[in-house]
């Protein structure tokens, strides 16, 4: 930087037009930009990473990987993982599985995406708000927020009714029959 400075001074106060000598103070602060910028990634991995390594930067500390891998978070993932980056931070999981929230799911699994959060069931059940419902229950899906019933019983704005009741305007009220 010290050399930067002394050659601005230096083509500042020459005979050279004034014109001529910010071109020269430009080009030469582009190049000391760019070539900084080409080497920040590098430089943010401490020792610098050898020659045939990547500097990964998305972890909380940057650290160095063999070229060909995947920077994920803290970690990296090779060929045969995948890095997820569906929740709050990236994570390393197998080929082939579906990266959900802060988990992954396997092909016998099924990512939820209903709730607040996704979260991950087993196969054959049914996403249902922040849970879910099996064969014995089902998803009432009524009121403002979905919620899971007994199986038999009638979904009625926030709450259920038994079958002996109707749902009228999101109340359970006696059947007339």
């Amino acid at each position: 930087m010290q050399y930067l400075i002394d050659e601005i001074a230096r083509s500042l106060a020459s005979e050279t037009p004034r014109r001529h000598a910010l071109k020269a103070v430009l080009a030469a602060l582009g190049a000391t930009f760019l070539a900084q910028k080409s080497n920040a990634a590098t430089a943010a991995c401490s020792p610098r990473c050898s020659s045939n390594q990547t500097c990964c930067t998305t972890g909380s500390r940057p650290f160095c990987v063999t070229q060909g891998k995947t920077c994920c978070g803290n970690a990296w993932a090779d060929s045969s993982h995948v890095c997820c980056q569906t929740g709050s931070s990236p994570f390393v999981a197998a080929k082939g599985t579906t990266c959900c929230g802060n988990t992954s799911a396997d092909s016998s699994h099924i990512c939820c995406q209903t709730g607040s959060s996704p979260f991950v069931i087993t196969q054959g059940k049914t996403c249902c708000g922040n849970a879910f419902a099996d064969s014995g229950h089902i998803c009432c899906q009524t009121g403002s927020s979905a919620f899971v019933a007994t199986k038999g019983k009638i979904c009625c704005g926030h709450t259920v009714c038994t079958p002996e009741q109707k749902c009228v305007n999101g109340r359970c009220v006696a059947s007339n029959s």
